[in-house]
């Protein structure tokens, strides 16, 4: 009789295991869900689209150098780095799926950095003279608005030319609501000024011309104490357009006025000066320089002071 049981039970675990499906290994290799935690700990979910794990950065906030996702994947299937693993945060950075089957998925990280929309508001600098807008290269100027990002790199400035080429201009300080740029500008004439700012772009239409400035100016300081016999000549030098100079001034410390003296020549840095032979003797600690009115400028005159080092005129 246990012979005859024995012989059944085999019968039913050999017609049980024959009976059993193989069922094949699971071809799926898809990211399921991605998640990171942004800088105030709320949940940042990734969305993936044409083997990209696109990951949306919040506005204002300061952006990571590395994050620690949360990653469910299809059944069956493996990633690689693995879920939890740290990894930089920016587009070198590939995931690996591995199905059941042993088929091969990649994704790409693609981190997309929200950045506030800049307000430019005004820029300062150009000035205006008969009917021309123009800025002088060295002199300095300034947007202002709203919402720039101060963080290093982020904001860059361009003067956009008349043939639509972006200028870059060097930013010497920025705070959110002003950028003031460095004074050293490009010749040329623009039609507008761009700011880029992280991944937001503003343009602020502003005709203007770039010149170098023209007015004349004595840039040589006088260090040394001379002395200029009446009727004798004397050279400054140094200076910038000083070609433009029509007059030249000396200041006596004794009458206390300004009297005229002899323009004897000109170059562009230099003015040639005669002393009157009826000039009053002493000591002379200022001189004016006059230059007439021009494309870019009023009539005017510059000034330079040198009361430590007077230029003494004697017979």
């Amino acid at each position: 009789m246990k012979s005859i049981y024995l012989y059944i039970s085999i019968f039913f675990l050999f017609n049980l295991s024959a009976c059993k499906k193989e069922y094949p290994a699971l071809p799926y290799t898809d990211i399921l869900a991605f998640s990171v935690k942004d800088a105030n700990g709320a949940q940042l979910k990734a969305v993936i689209e044409n083997n990209e794990i696109i990951l949306y950065w919040p506005v204002g906030q300061a952006v990571p150098q590395e994050i620690t996702p949360s990653i469910t994947v299809a059944d069956k299937a493996s990633i690689l780095p693995l879920a939890g693993t740290k990894v930089s945060f920016n587009e070198s950075v590939t995931y690996t799926v591995t199905a059941e089957n042993g088929a091969v998925t990649t994704y790409k990280l693609k981190p997309i950095v929200n950045s506030l929309i800049p307000m430019i508001s005004a820029f300062y600098g150009p000035d205006i003279y008969k009917n021309k807008r123009f800025l002088r290269s060295n002199k300095t100027a300034q947007l202002s608005g709203d919402l720039f990002d101060v963080e290093e790199g982020k904001t860059k400035v361009f003067f956009v030319n008349t043939s639509g080429q972006d200028i870059p201009v060097k930013i010497n300080k920025i705070t959110p609501i002003a950028v003031i740029l460095d004074p050293d500008f490009a010749i040329g004439n623009y039609q507008s000024v761009k700011v880029i700012s992280g991944n937001k772009t503003v343009l602020f239409k502003d005709t203007f011309e770039v010149i170098a400035d023209p007015k004349p100016v004595v840039l040589t300081e006088i260090s040394v104490a001379s002395t200029v016999k009446r009727n004798g000549q004397f050279t400054i030098t140094g200076g910038a357009n000083l070609d433009k100079v029509n007059a030249v001034v000396l200041y006596n410390s004794i009458t206390k006025t300004f009297i005229p003296i002899t323009l004897k020549s000109t170059t562009a840095n230099s003015l040639t000066l005669e002393i009157p032979a009826d000039f009053p003797l002493g000591d002379c600690n200022r001189i004016r320089y006059f230059y007439p009115d021009a494309d870019y400028y009023a009539a005017g005159y510059g000034q330079l002071d040198f009361l430590s080092f007077p230029i003494k005129v004697v017979e």
